[in-house]
């Protein structure tokens, strides 16, 4: 039975050490101590050999070092135990996706969103696997769920320019800049698209006359995160919108160092509320 090593063992006191275990794992997975979070994960399964959440987390590991049998054998076996979950569901559904099988990815994001019709993370998973797969018209009908009609199109858009279907994504930027002429990024991709078809044409023009040959200009470049997050659009200025409500975000909270055992984690935990811990979590993320 596989165990985590001595550092990590955990003291009799502690109610629930898979909980521990499970959490730092987690942790340590997303701040890319793979072989930290496998030992926690192997820990959990230990002590409950039908935990989902520890056989995802070894399935996750097992793609991300290239073992996609494995990994494919670790997402079926959790969908055994939890055929219904959404987040399983979503998981396993986002495997595919990282493998570009979107049919596949599709097929189990459909469950996932009947399974969870109100989380528009999810839906936008499916979405983007319907653009992809071809699928155009229920593409846009998720997107504009989570988004609106002209984030949907914009959407849409990036996913075929990144298809190679230029043309189609230039249709989709036009009807995004028509339905919302703030969009500023449908605009921007608009021009660029549009400068890069002349600069072609330019080319094709000048090859008679070397002297004359215009350097065709670059692709556009994609943006970070192409997608527009549901539930919120990119202002103009290229920061996020804020709420109806204009609340902002609360300030930052100093960082703590990395927990480096469960035990740490633990008493980090409980020296925080929840929304701090939560928090603390995702500027830790966004320094990865």
């Amino acid at each position: 039975m596989p165990t985590a090593p001595e550092s990590h063992q955990v003291s009799p006191k502690v109610k629930h050490p898979e909980k521990l275990h499970l959490a730092y794992a987690k942790l340590q997975e997303e701040l890319g101590n793979l072989a930290e979070a496998r030992k926690s994960y192997e820990f959990v399964l230990g002590e409950k050999p039908k935990s989902v959440d520890a056989i995802l987390g070894l399935a996750r590991l097992d793609q991300l070092a290239g073992r996609y049998h494995e990994a494919e054998q670790g997402f079926h076996r959790a969908l055994e135990l939890a055929p219904d979950d959404p987040q399983v569901l979503d998981t396993v559904g986002q495997y595919y996706a990282g493998r570009k099988q979107w049919g596949q990815a599709a097929e189990v994001l459909q469950k996932a969103v009947v399974a969870s019709p109100t989380d528009a993370t999810i839906r936008q998973h499916l979405a983007i696997a319907l653009a992809h797969e071809g699928d155009v018209p229920a593409a846009l009908a998720h997107f504009a769920k989570t988004v609106g009609d002209a984030a949907a199109h914009y959407n849409v858009a990036v996913i075929l320019y990144e298809d190679g279907q230029v043309e189609e994504a230039e249709k989709h930027l036009l009807q995004a800049v028509i339905k919302k002429p703030d969009l500023h990024e449908a605009q921007v991709w608009l021009d660029e698209i549009r400068r890069e078809r002349e600069a072609k044409s330019l080319v094709a023009g000048s090859t008679s006359s070397p002297s004359a040959r215009v350097e065709e200009l670059p692709p556009p470049p994609l943006p970070a995160s192409p997608v527009i997050p549901a539930a919120r659009e990119t202002a103009p200025t290229g920061h996020p919108a804020t709420s109806s409500s204009g609340s902002q975000p609360s300030p930052p909270l100093p960082l703590p160092a990395v927990p480096q055992t469960p035990e740490q984690l633990e008493q980090l935990k409980n020296s925080m509320t929840p929304a701090q811990f939560e928090q603390w979590q995702n500027q830790l993320n966004q320094l990865r």
